[in-house]
């Protein structure tokens, strides 16, 4: 007989114990249904709230690192760009030009559009100018930038004050690290020549991966730009902001997990109670399988098997009733993440905690539980 066989015979097993033992299956269903409902509309509330809070503080920028030169500075340039983007802990480098004002070619006294030359990534997307053609330069806008100069998003053309004239290639999708920009229009650079030497930017938007990484990529920049006149060189970050995440999102965790922990351990003391009187009622139908040959795997398999059964539909329907319970009364609903790890956490758990009541029953003598009256 195949793994498989013996397997789906277990499962097919378990269930038929779940529809006939009513009254155990009912109270483990109440139990750990209304365990997972407290932990989802309590510590699941807060773990809402911490999202909400964080996502307040990551839009103002917790990854982000802002390097501004005055003029040409000495390091601030392409090659500087290319080594950020060589770092495991920057996500995204950007640098920008110096900004010239353009207009509407239809319409040259409308209102103005400041256009800077760009390089490196915008939204993952690489700012190269492809090769001169008939079409001239390209000019690559957010909506918001596209709207300033009355022109349709991704097309049009823009006549800069000073002579030159750009076509609107593409609509720019602005990721958040750079939305104090916007209304952003950028020329992206066109291939470097071999042998020349790197453009300077005036300014580099540098994105870490995470916010503790802010730190660490700071000191990384202020060693490539050492020599820069400091005069002539500000650094910006956001280390301060990223302090603030770790400090909120480690208070509001602290605040939960003891809650949690609680609920859990309950939830796992009940099971392995539940389970204990559960197999005393049923001690002579052990006796029996074990004297007809059952091995005392396949008694702790089988007893495991229906509790997992039976906590899985427990915890899925207690989760579910919270999350129903929270967004009719207008609350914060928990991540889809943490809500998933509840359910798992008390299927786990209570299945954990009936492998002991499930072996005391497979170690006794067949032959004595079968004398039970």
């Amino acid at each position: 007989m195949s793994a498989r066989t013996v397997i789906l015979g277990l499962v097919r097993e378990a269930l038929a114990a779940i529809r006939t033992q009513h009254a155990v299956t009912a109270v483990t269903v109440l139990l750990l249904a209304a365990s997972s409902f407290t932990v989802v509309t309590t510590a699941g509330r807060a773990a809402a709230s911490q999202a909400a809070v964080l996502s307040t503080i990551d839009a103002r920028g917790t990854r982000t690192i802002l390097v501004q030169a005055k003029g040409a500075v000495e390091g601030v340039d392409e090659q500087f760009l290319a080594t950020l983007a060589r770092v495991a802990d920057v996500e995204a480098a950007t640098g920008f030009g110096p900004v010239t004002d353009v207009t509407a070619a239809a319409n040259p006294d409308g209102p103005r559009l400041g256009v800077r030359q760009a390089y490196g990534v915008i939204g993952g997307r690489l700012l190269t100018q492809p090769e001169p053609g008939p079409a001239g330069v390209l000019l690559w806008t957010s909506p918001a930038a596209s709207r300033v100069v009355g022109l349709p998003p991704g097309a049009g053309s823009v006549r800069a004050v000073d002579g030159g004239e750009y076509l609107i290639s593409r609509s720019l999708e602005v990721p958040d690290y750079l939305s104090g920009f916007e209304p952003l229009a950028v020329i992206p650079a066109t291939p470097r020549e071999p042998g020349a030497a790197p453009r300077p930017v005036s300014t580099v938007v540098v994105l870490t991966r995470s916010p503790e990484s802010v730190g660490v990529v700071t000191t990384l920049i202020t060693r490539l730009l050492r020599e820069a006149p400091p005069d002539q060189l500000t650094i910006q970050t956001s280390e301060g902001l990223a302090a603030l995440r770790k400090a909120v999102g480690g208070e509001i965790t602290r605040s939960s997990r003891g809650l949690i922990l609680g609920v859990l351990g309950a939830a796992a003391l009940t099971s392995a109670l539940t389970v204990f009187g559960y197999t005393m009622l049923r001690r002579k139908d052990f006796g029996r399988r074990r004297a007809l040959g059952a091995t005392r795997m396949t008694i702790v398999l089988l007893i495991a098997l229906q509790v997992m059964l039976t906590a899985a539909f427990a915890a899925a329907l207690g989760v579910g009733v919270a999350l129903a319970y929270q967004a009719l009364r207008h609350q914060p609903v928990p991540p889809a993440g943490f809500s998933a790890a509840v359910a798992i956490a008390i299927t786990a758990l209570a299945t954990l905690a009936a492998v002991l009541p499930a072996t005391l029953t497979a170690r006794r003598d067949p032959v004595r539980e079968l004398r039970v009256p």
